[in-house]
């Protein structure tokens, strides 16, 4: 982000231990002063093994001023839909976030942790407030979400690119069997839930299966696709088969997205990563992404 830089490799002082193996370390919103290389990969800055000389924690207004700026959500949405809120920051636990709904109580309600919110008769505006406490600290972020109608809405295949919008409502499934990209992020891909499959129309457990929506990508003619967690789906590595999910939206979680003549789609990264084909692992029973379309087909459901 702007007048950040990357620090690749952290270690302590004397270089012998790297920071994940640090008994005491720096965190989210702490103030470091490190010793390293400058230097740029891709064009970004970067700091190369770095040692940390010394580190200031941060307060605990700093740490709710850093999680009140990470914490976003989606603006729109069309139709009926269910958005989670988080209860403690996500970097630092030890912010708690709690939630208030001020406006658009016709059709949302907050529930298990949950924005519920109904299919309106009317454009509406859903205003929640999140509230940020950590010990003594306080702040609030409040948050506005444009809901349009939309009547008769089914999940179906994915036909026509141009359905593809900003805001709308996907699932990820294989193309040649009942399972789609479930709600749960393994340590390096996602894996699979049962669906129903029945001519192009398609039925599931939402309390399983991540139901995706569309943002736009970094980049000209992609897209973002952001989880119910408020995180986006990325090409995880330039050597190994990994899919995962993150709250910083790059070149490697948008995916250039087309369509092909027996309905399967190609979803491809378009960040650096070079393993960044999404498809279908059978023998694993998992989604990930690939340096090839070696594994099988994917295809789109879109909520429409």
């Amino acid at each position: 982000g702007t007048n950040s830089i990357l620090i690749y490799g952290l270690y302590s002082e004397d270089g012998s231990t790297r920071y994940d193996a640090m008994t005491v370390k720096p965190n989210v919103a702490d103030t470091i002063k490190v010793l390293s290389i400058v230097g740029q990969f891709s064009g970004t800055p970067q700091l190369k093994e770095a040692k940390l000389i010394e580190f200031t924690a941060a307060t605990d207004a700093e740490k709710v001023a850093a999680e009140k700026a990470s914490l976003a959500l989606s603006e729109s949405f069309v139709g009926e839909t269910t958005i989670s809120l988080p209860a403690t920051g996500k970097a630092l636990s030890e912010v708690q976030i709690s939630w208030t709904l001020t406006a658009g109580e016709s059709i949302a309600t907050i529930s298990n942790g949950k924005l519920v919110v109904q299919n309106p008769d009317i454009e509406t505006t859903v205003t929640l407030e999140a509230s940020f406490a950590c010990n003594e600290a306080r702040d609030t972020k409040t948050f506005s979400i444009v809901v349009t109608p939309s009547a008769g809405q089914t999940w179906k295949m994915l036909t026509d690119i141009s359905q593809l919008t900003v805001g709308a409502k996907i699932v990820i499934a294989a193309k040649d069997s009942d399972v789609a990209l479930s709600d749960t992020q393994n340590s390096n891909n996602r894996g699979q839930s049962a669906i129903t499959k029945s001519g192009t129309a398609l039925s599931f457990d939402e309390s399983t299966v991540e139901v995706l929506t569309v943002c736009a990508g970094t980049k000209d003619n992609t897209f973002a696709l952001q989880t119910e967690e408020n995180t986006y789906l990325y090409a995880a590595s330039g050597s190994s088969n990994h899919l995962k999910s993150s709250t910083t939206l790059n070149d490697n979680a948008s995916w250039a997205i087309t369509l092909n003549a027996d309905g399967s789609a190609s979803v491809i990264a378009q960040g650096t990563n070079a393993r960044n084909v999404m498809q279908y692992n059978q023998s694993s029973s998992l989604f990930s992404c690939y340096g090839s379309a070696s594994q099988k087909a994917i295809c789109i459901y879109i909520y429409a």
